[in-house]
């Protein structure tokens, strides 16, 4: 509402009290004294209005002034009790993810030692001198044991790749030889 509609609503409202107070008998003190106040109210108003109107005025000019669009800068802090708990939490994570690393790493190591534990089981039952011999030179000397059977896989991947070649070299000669025959079946 606009302060000229306040005031008139106002005046129409005094208005609307002096003809309901008329209703009732009251002595002439009570009615004038009525009417001062009334009259005091109505000077009251006015001077209300004139102020609310510079009031209002200064309001457009200040809203008017302000930008459209505000620059806002947003800042993360982390101070005091907020600093505590994020470094608490941030250190919890990482024991968690280091936890998490080791279970894995040691469910991967039992299901490896589970694989070779029922392999030697299976030996000892379809050949049970030659585990027994592995275990008799096992705890003479485990260190040895170590090296002769890297030795042993070392002598049997050179005998693999020794047949490889062998293979490859007699699958070359056999190449010659038929190039060879059909080389001499060409020549008059």
């Amino acid at each position: 509402m606009e302060i000229k509609e306040l005031a008139q609503a106002f005046n129409d409202q005094t208005e609307a009290v002096v003809s309901l107070l008329s209703k009732y008998e009251w002595s002439e003190t009570e009615r004038i004294e009525t009417a001062r106040h009334m009259e005091k109210l109505r000077a009251d108003l006015s001077g209300t209005q004139d102020r609310l109107s510079g009031t209002a005025t200064a309001l457009d000019t200040a809203i008017g002034s302000l930008p459209t669009q505000i620059e806002v800068r947003l800042r993360h802090r982390f101070e005091g009790r907020t600093r505590i708990y994020g470094l608490i939490f941030l250190l919890g994570m990482i024991i968690m993810a280091l936890t998490t690393g080791a279970w894995i790493a040691s469910r991967r190591e039992n299901a490896q030692l589970r694989e070779s534990d029922l392999k030697y089981r299976y030996h000892r039952l379809t050949i049970p001198d030659a585990a027994l011999h592995a275990d008799t030179l096992y705890q003479h000397n485990p260190d040895g044991f170590h090296k002769m059977v890297l030795l042993m896989e070392a002598q049997r991947q050179a005998l693999q790749r020794a047949e490889t070649n062998a293979r490859q070299k007699e699958a070359e000669a056999l190449k010659a030889r038929e190039k060879l025959e059909d080389l001499k079946r060409k020549a008059p």
